[in-house]
């Protein structure tokens, strides 16, 4: 399901992209808001599918073969990692905000980060099996670290761009 949100990567880096070609700062903030605000919608639509949906989609995808008890490890497994789905989605999204403005440098380490999460984790939690492998993967897609870094960088390419407008300018866009 999280795959079905990945449109949002590249619309995301082609909407800021045109706006800041256009160095339309007041179009750049509010398609940066609804961006972000589609993501977060779209994150709990994910995770609402994966709590309420997982266990009958599973016993169709698995069929006459699926035993009760593999469906329900693939069920804890989809409704962990369901829990982290609104971090995935707005984390991609922001992640194109970053590439659109030419940081690729901030995705890198935010990647870097997930994937050092998720292999500790996936080690520390060995011993819980795919249960253990979906915590670390959630954990990997929250890590604060992370999504810190990426808010962070956000709010500084716009609090930048902000600040090269001339005074005029800026008090129409912030007030």
């Amino acid at each position: 399901l999280l795959y079905m949100t990945f449109f949002l990567s590249i619309s995301t880096t082609n909407r800021i992209a045109a706006e800041l070609a256009e160095s339309d700062y007041r179009k750049l903030i509010a398609t940066t808001s609804q961006i972000v605000t589609l993501s977060v919608v779209m994150g709990i639509l994910v995770t609402l599918v994966c709590w309420g949906l997982s266990s009958s989609i599973l016993k169709q995808m698995a069929g006459a073969s699926g035993s009760v008890e593999l469906l329900m490890f693939a069920t804890s497994y989809v409704r962990i990692r369901g829990s982290a789905a609104v971090a995935a989605v707005v984390g991609v999204a922001l992640q194109s905000f970053c590439l659109a403005n030419l940081d690729v440098r901030t995705p890198v380490l935010a990647m870097m980060a997930a994937s050092v999460t998720n292999v500790v984790g996936d080690l520390g939690l060995a011993r819980y099996g795919v249960l253990g492998a979906a915590v670390a993967t959630a954990a990997a897609l929250l890590s604060p670290a992370v999504r810190a870094g990426t808010l962070g960088v956000v709010g500084l390419v716009i609090a930048q761009r902000l600040l090269e407008l001339r005074p005029t300018d800026r008090a129409v866009v912030i007030g």
